[in-house]
């Protein structure tokens, strides 16, 4: 049987819609690996993945190169807290913890690479000429003496892309949202640490969001400047002009580690792809061109943990 790579791309585009994302080999690659690491009888109906004879195996990492300063867990309690389908889950996200280079380079880590095309802010001259945009914009630059960053790693060719994190020296972070299938989308300046800024999406990474809504967020960081909390709110109108609840709350933890954690991020992807799909399928909804597939992925999601399932 031929895995049917066009149905797994099309899950993949009806999963994460952003138009301007394309979805590439890599993250159709991570879609099977994860279903080849945790085969059930579906994988194979569906999407002609046969049970492997073995359990594959992550080629081994390298050496961290001198930008590596360790490695952070993220623990990011997502809840729809208004309107249908409310739900709540933790997902986890291992992440690298670098020193932005003074060139656009490639990083090795334990834990995978930090591809310079995997980051809109590649080397410090970009993260200068960004400041100076904002400076335009807001009335204030700041003049950067070096920025720390907290990035999702791309492993085996496979990248869980949701949310990086930049922290400018002396003062200033910058939020980097992006794509399950790996790619960032959208910068978020946020100027002072510890107090809720509004900014507007622009980008789509799921069918329930828009380029039109809004996030409320705010970064705290510890004594070292390091990110120790990213508090973030979803709003469909601007919550600065109309009087609105959240639609969405995600609360992310970050928990430092000495030792890199390797988790496949195909199979982060893939549990995203479920969990979509669930919500979806509790609006009575189903996955734009692949809508008979919605129902199993629904399922599916299942084996994930929720602290409450969709309804």
């Amino acid at each position: 049987m031929t895995i049917d790579r066009e149905l797994i791309t099309k899950m993949l585009r009806a999963a994460f819609p952003d138009p301007a994302v394309q979805i590439g080999v890599e993250a159709v690659d991570g879609a099977i690996g994860a279903m080849e690491r945790a085969w059930r009888p579906e994988f194979e109906h569906y999407f002609g993945i046969p049970s492997p004879t073995e359990r594959p195996t992550d080629p081994s990492q390298g050496a961290d190169d001198a930008q590596v300063l360790g490695y952070y867990l993220a623990h990011a309690k997502h809840s729809r807290v208004s309107g249908p389908a409310q739900h709540s889950f933790e997902g986890f996200l291992p992440m690298v913890h670098i020193t932005l280079p003074a060139d656009s380079i490639d990083i090795q880590t334990r834990m995978g690479w930090c591809y310079a095309g995997d980051r809109l802010l590649h080397s410090m001259l970009e993260a200068r000429t960004y400041a100076r945009e904002i400076g335009n914009a807001f009335g204030v630059a700041p003049q950067l003496e070096k920025v720390e960053l907290l990035t999702p790693p791309r492993m085996a060719g496979a990248r869980f892309g949701a949310i990086a994190v930049y922290v400018f020296h002396p003062w200033g972070a910058v939020v980097e949202a992006g794509m399950a299938t790996g790619q960032p989308r959208v910068l978020y300046w946020l100027p002072k640490m510890g107090e809720w800024v509004t900014r507007r999406s622009w980008y789509e990474p799921t069918p329930d969001s828009s380029p039109k809504h809004f996030y409320r967020a705010r970064l705290s960081v510890d004594e070292a400047r390091r990110p120790s909390r990213l508090e973030i709110h979803r709003f469909n109108s601007d919550p600065e002009l109309v009087s609105v609840e959240p639609v969405m709350a995600i609360d992310v933890r970050f928990e430092r580690h000495v030792q890199p954690l390797l988790e496949y991020p195909g199979e982060l992807l893939f549990q995203a792809a479920c969990r979509v799909a669930a919500v979806q399928h509790a609006m009575g909804k189903e996955l734009p061109d692949v809508g008979f597939i919605t129902p199993v992925l629904a399922e599916l999601a299942k084996l994930y943990p929720w602290s409450k399932e969709p309804s």
